[in-house]
């Protein structure tokens, strides 16, 4: 893997030439049956309600068949805020997404930074990160790690410290995506000007969008489950093609579509993974997966 600093005129060079091959791959076929209109397609309730109207042929403003509701969840033992070295108070009692996965409910809303150790080697691309916690932040669960990070949150809500590994930058991902979906609005504009890179007028009306939305603590746990499994496609060091493959409701498995996929497009830019905003959208269709191909990983 190669290490990038960017410093100056240098780094801006080195984006604008990762974005060059970013721009490169999104005009390939295979790219462009994949790409996601951002989070955008999650926060209008399009991963969640319209892609499984389209799977169903049903609107999808028809109430339809819902998910069991959320079950509580034994504690583990020991705890994983002791585990991970946290005192307990940092985190109340778990709770569990739709789909009954544990996550943990830190006592901060923005999440609780866990202690940062090296990874034992070289991990594959495939391979999930160490130390890995879900936490409740704002309503939505987010991924935490004791080898990937982030190591620290801002007041305003900023995530760093992710590590520079394919797993700090699936990391980034879901903590950059989730925080501007869910967040309060002005952690959400400061997440945005710290951590998500805007390149052309299509990418800056999904930005503007994605500030503008209002979505409640209630929509947002039902919206977002933990992933039914994440991937990374691409890793060069200064870039990586995160996939993220969310669980569709239960009618929509019965017909045999079990995820919709999300991809993101991250670069290594001053010392931190930033988010390349999505320019527009694609055929909601094409992110229907009725089978995981390899690469991905269901440990998350």
């Amino acid at each position: 893997m190669r290490a990038m600093t960017y410093d100056g005129d240098h780094q801006a060079a080195e984006t604008r030439s990762t974005l060059r091959r970013i721009n490169d791959l999104r005009a390939t076929k295979p790219y462009r049956t994949g790409t996601m209109l951002g989070s955008v397609a999650v926060l209008a309730v399009i991963v969640v309600w319209a892609v499984f109207a389209a799977v169903t042929g049903t609107d999808a403003d028809t109430p339809q068949e819902s998910e069991p509701p959320a079950v509580a969840v034994e504690p583990l033992t020991p705890p994983p805020g002791e585990t991970a070295g946290i005192p307990l108070p940092e985190f109340g009692a778990p709770a569990s997404d739709r789909n009954g996965h544990r996550i943990e409910v830190p006592v901060d809303a923005r999440g609780q930074v866990l202690p940062q150790t090296q990874p034992a080697g070289d991990l594959d691309a495939s391979a999930p990160p160490g130390g890995l916690m879900w936490q409740r932040v704002y309503g939505a669960p987010v991924p935490f790690s004791t080898t990937a990070g982030p190591d620290a949150i801002s007041p305003d809500g900023v995530p760093t410290g992710f590590a520079h590994t394919p797993q700090g930058a699936a990391i980034a991902a879901q903590q950059i995506c989730t925080r501007l979906i869910a967040a309060p609005r002005e952690q959400a504009r400061a997440i945005m000007d710290a951590s998500v890179i805007i390149q052309g007028p299509g990418a800056q009306e999904t930005a503007d969008r994605m500030l503008a939305l209002t979505v409640s603590e209630s929509e947002i746990a039902t919206l977002f489950p933990v992933p039914m499994a994440v991937k990374v496609s691409n890793y060069e060091g200064d870039y990586a093609h995160v996939e993220v493959a969310l669980q569709m409701p239960a009618t929509a498995r019965q017909q045999g579509v079990i995820a919709s996929k999300q991809d993101f497009d991250l670069v290594w830019a001053d010392g931190t993974w930033k988010w390349v905003m999505p320019t527009g959208p694609t055929d909601r269709s094409a992110r229907l997966m009725t089978a995981l191909d390899e690469g991905w990983s269901m440990e998350w």
